[in-house]
């Protein structure tokens, strides 16, 4: 945790002065941190992680089963019925898979957070796969060191792949909608 905190406070002294909103795999660190040092920051918790977690916790032989249920949940249209779907799951699958529905309910209504956004961004902002795949797109092309010679040209080889990565920012659904979510949110909580 004290990593995590560190980071948000160096955020705060160079000029951050809030977080809208982080999505997370669920690191109980990153999430303690945020709450101490941006308390009004907004929690959404990786749907693709999760789901994951969720289903490392039942036999193959259900994993479809259960995968289906959980997709229902993930695509669910509004808070509520996404919140039926999973009293739903957790009644379905309580006796026979509690450790998979213990997982699920570790997460709390941090699964939901999306929904307080616009419906542009949900498919975005439900997990953390869109920045999984920068950082995948950097360490692929940084992983040899007889790439890199120097520091220097490891620098410029990380500035150019983010640079184009940034190009396709695009496939970020609802991007051109971010400043003016963000200053409703700000708006709200004034």
């Amino acid at each position: 945790m004290q990593s995590w905190r560190e980071l948000f406070r160096q955020l705060k002294q160079r000029g951050v002065k809030g977080i809208g909103m982080v999505i997370a795999d669920g690191v109980d660190s990153v999430h303690k941190a945020l709450r101490e040092v941006f308390s009004m920051s907004r929690e959404q918790r990786c749907w693709v992680h999760k789901m994951r977690n969720v289903l490392d916790k039942v036999p193959c032989v259900a994993e479809g089963e259960v995968r289906a249920a959980l997709q229902v949940m993930y695509n669910a249209r509004l808070r509520d019925e996404a919140l039926r779907l999973k009293a739903e799951f957790v009644a379905n699958y309580e006796e026979r898979y509690p450790r998979a529905v213990a997982s699920l309910e570790e997460a709390g209504d941090l699964l939901f957070t999306y929904f307080d956004f616009p419906k542009e961004h949900w498919k975005s902002i439900k997990t953390t796969n869109p920045l999984e795949s920068m950082f995948s797109s950097v360490r692929l092309r940084t992983d040899a060191p007889r790439r890199i010679p120097v520091p220097a040209s490891g620098a410029h080889l990380v500035f150019k792949v983010l640079t184009y990565v940034e190009t396709r920012l695009h496939r970020i659904h609802g991007y051109k909608l971010v400043v003016e979510t963000i200053d409703r949110m700000q708006h709200c909580s004034q």
